[in-house]
């Protein structure tokens, strides 16, 4: 019997022990899995990271509030068209067609779209030395170690990660300048499906899937 050659995912998965009893494959299948999240949110820093010298997401409500465009790509989609930036929609049309309306559900509380497995992943990344977190000015900073930087190297040649490589390169290009602050008015301003929905309930976009209020 000839021994088939591992698949990219399969080295990946050895190779940082993002899982342990599931499959390779349930990593990019099960909403619950943390290692699933711990990969979105590296790749988000990488590409929405704008700290000087390696990159980084200054604040926890800028690291969510970049999350949720990159989790929903239908309010990615709006955003884009309120910046005009054309340049970006070719490549989005692509993530749509391709995968999920909402790549991964968050809910409605406080202070905007949030999720409560945050802690558990920084906290994974940041044990796996994949992500430092440092606090400045009692701001947190999550900024890519050495590791977590080469690992993204990996991870954007995985055929299964390309629609959310695209929509985190395109979320740094639209927001990676702009503070927390910012963005939270931002949500709160331009996506009224998001106020409408009842705190700790699911944020979906189906109810304004014909169109989105002003």
């Amino acid at each position: 019997m000839i021994q088939q050659e591992p698949s990219e995912l399969q080295s990946f998965v050895r190779k940082v022990a993002l899982v342990n009893r599931r499959s390779p494959r349930d990593l990019f299948l099960l909403d619950d899995n943390i290692p699933y999240h711990a990969t979105r949110l590296l790749l988000l820093i990488r590409f929405a990271g704008r700290s000087k010298g390696k990159p980084g997401i200054e604040g926890r409500t800028k690291l969510v509030k970049l999350d949720f465009f990159v989790r929903y790509p239908r309010f990615l989609e709006k955003a884009v068209r309120i910046f005009s930036a054309d340049e970006h929609l070719q490549k989005l049309q692509y993530v749509l067609e391709k995968g999920p309306t909402v790549e991964s559900h968050m809910i409605r509380y406080r202070y905007g779209p949030w999720d409560k497995r945050y802690y558990m992943v920084l906290a994974y990344l940041s044990g796996k030395a994949l992500v430092d977190i440092q606090a400045k000015g009692g701001v947190d900073i999550y900024s890519l170690t050495e590791t977590g930087y080469w690992l993204t190297d990996d991870l954007c040649r995985l055929p299964e990660l390309e629609s959310i490589v695209i929509s985190c390169q395109i979320v740094g290009d639209l927001f990676g300048n702009r503070p927390g602050g910012w963005l939270k008015d931002f949500i709160y301003r331009q996506y009224p499906e998001v106020v409408r929905t009842p705190y700790n309930q699911i944020i979906s976009p189906e109810s304004t899937e014909n169109g989105h209020d002003s």
